[in-house]
């Protein structure tokens, strides 16, 4: 069954999809499953625009799963709590707070 098969009989079709299936990237570089390259310029929906597969990236991703894969916002969360600072302070640079979805 290819993927658009599996699609099909499986997710629900709540938006279209682009026939693309992405199998692997680096950088920001993107190949589907016929091997064809893309550069990827696609960052905005629930995604991260850091890139595929930096070794910084991906160290900090193995060392964060080895401490804590996740957590809930019910709970409060030192690292969000830091973040949330470094946002309003250094880069909103304005009164504020943070709001994570």
């Amino acid at each position: 069954m290819t993927t658009a098969e599996t699609f099909a009989r499986y997710v629900l079709p709540t938006y279209g999809r682009y026939p693309l299936v992405p199998v692997r990237g680096a950088g920001a570089r993107l190949w589907d499953d016929t091997g064809k390259c893309y550069l990827d310029f696609c960052t905005g929906i629930a995604v991260c625009s850091l890139g595929h597969c930096h070794p910084r990236l991906v160290k900090a991703i193995q060392d964060q799963a080895a401490t804590l894969m996740h957590s809930s916002n019910l709970y409060q969360i030192p690292q969000q709590a830091e973040l949330a600072r470094v946002i309003v302070e250094d880069f909103v640079k304005l009164p504020g707070k943070v709001f994570f979805s």
